[in-house]
């Protein structure tokens, strides 16, 4: 076990290390100042070693979070993790109110003209806006002259960063929350225990399907999550184009399962002007909103839209299907019906490329660097969303292995620089 003078000099070593890296990258680096406002991720050079940089960068963290929290010891570590609901909160109110949007970049406000502007009581506002200076999101230099950080200009100029957090202070940490009591249930009441957290959270609905299908408020924050998160670099889908050779199946048919608007597909069409692509989804509204960016895109000719409930027998015969963030949603059970349907349409031959978070294998480790622990939360939001979860690679081979014997283990990509999305490749061979 290291010791509080081991974790300093560790953090020491690493940040002389990740200053070295990023200056040879002639990458800027980091400060909490407004001009700072940029994600010093690998990917912003061409002259970087990416993976370098992001070990050092995690080793870093791991070991900053872990001096934090032996010098905190138990009791206060404990109490730190129990407040994270006020952050999400005050994160939430930020975003709801548009109070970073509502400071000019590069200037300041006096804080009784913002409070005034926002309308609510200045003595909510004010502790609202002073909570957030605590958590680094602006400042206040002199007394009641507010302006902006690194972090709260991001807010303000990126609308996709603030899509994110919408949905995360909205939705999710809604059922996020409800997970303990319904865990409890669950334990006292068995079966007769709620299915998911959602279902406390949002219990007039079936589910979190049927939630978003009939709140149109909350179906469009969705959607801009989604569309905003795919524009985060960890949630990239351009990982994609590089952990499988797209170029071996020519001017082959690629469906993409579940594809919503068919911003993989677009992608991909970009990449490989070869290839040709099928979105489907259920929702009609997303495959309108699809079909009109791909034809000002000019990739009509290539991408094309159908209208597909992945429980029903597939209909069109391709060279791959892609599963992105799809069966996550779903139990072992489910997924393995998922994946039966497909069976009516495969050759032999055809891949099934599984675009997922890929959880590391036992033994868990005590780690906090961006790339596991969003592994882990999203595990979570899966427990609590649909009484679902993220798998291993042995748990994918499980549920192919059950849902056809012709299903063959092909390979599997884990992402790279960082990235959430792992693929896995299972051919399907018959005889």
């Amino acid at each position: 076990m290291a010791t509080i003078s081991e974790l300093a000099k560790e953090v020491s070593s690493k940040a002389a290390e990740l200053e070295q890296l990023m200056n040879e990258a002639s990458l800027a680096q980091p400060s909490f100042s407004e001009h700072s406002a940029h994600d010093f991720d690998s990917r912003h050079s061409q002259n970087t070693n990416t993976e370098a940089l992001r070990r050092a960068r995690n080793a870093l963290i791991n070991a900053t979070q872990g001096l934090t929290q032996l010098t905190m010891g138990p009791i206060d570590y404990l109490c730190s993790l129990s407040w994270s609901a006020a952050k999400v909160a005050n994160l939430g109110s930020l975003i709801r109110l548009e109070i970073p949007r509502r400071i000019p970049l590069g200037k300041t406000r006096n804080l009784d003209d913002l409070v005034a502007e926002i309308g609510l009581p200045a003595v909510v506002t004010t502790r609202v806006i002073r909570y957030a200076i605590a958590n680094g999101i602006f400042y206040e230099d002199p007394i009641s002259v507010i302006g902006h950080t690194a972090s709260s200009a991001k807010l303000a100029s990126d609308r996709d960063l603030h899509n994110y957090c919408l949905m995360w202070s909205a939705e999710i940490s809604s059922h996020l929350v409800k997970l303990p009591e319904a865990l409890y249930k669950k334990q006292v009441y068995g079966p007769k225990g709620p299915d998911s957290a959602a279902n406390l959270a949002f219990p007039e609905y079936v589910d979190i399907f049927e939630y978003f299908e009939k709140r149109t408020d909350a179906a469009q924050r969705y959607s801009l999550y989604l569309g905003s998160r795919a524009k985060i670099p960890c949630w990239s889908v351009d990982f994609l184009i590089g952990a499988w050779d797209w170029d071996s199946l020519g001017s082959g048919t690629v469906v993409d399962v579940g594809g919503s608007a068919g911003s993989t597909s677009i992608i991909l069409a970009q990449a490989f002007p070869f290839l040709r692509l099928v979105s489907e989804d259920i929702a009609p509204a997303a495959l309108k909103e699809g079909e009109a960016v791909v034809q000002q895109l000019q990739l009509d000719s290539r991408i094309s839209f159908a209208h597909h409930d992945f429980f029903k027998p597939q209909k069109i015969s391709a060279k791959a299907y892609i599963f992105k963030s799809i069966l996550h949603d779903w139990p072992d059970d489910i997924c393995i019906k998922i994946l039966q349907a497909l069976l009516p349409a495969l050759e032999s031959g055809a891949h099934v490329l599984i675009a997922e978070t890929l959880m590391p294998a036992a033994p868990a480790l005590r780690t906090n660097a961006w790339d596991f622990e969003g592994r882990r939360v999203e595990d979570q939001i899966m427990i609590a969303g649909h009484g679902a979860h993220e798998r291993t690679l042995e748990q994918f081979k499980a549920i192919f292995a059950a849902a056809s014997d012709s299903f063959h283990f092909a390979g599997a990509k884990e992402g790279a620089e960082g990235s959430m999305f792992s693929l896995i490749d299972f051919e399907f061979r018959q005889g």
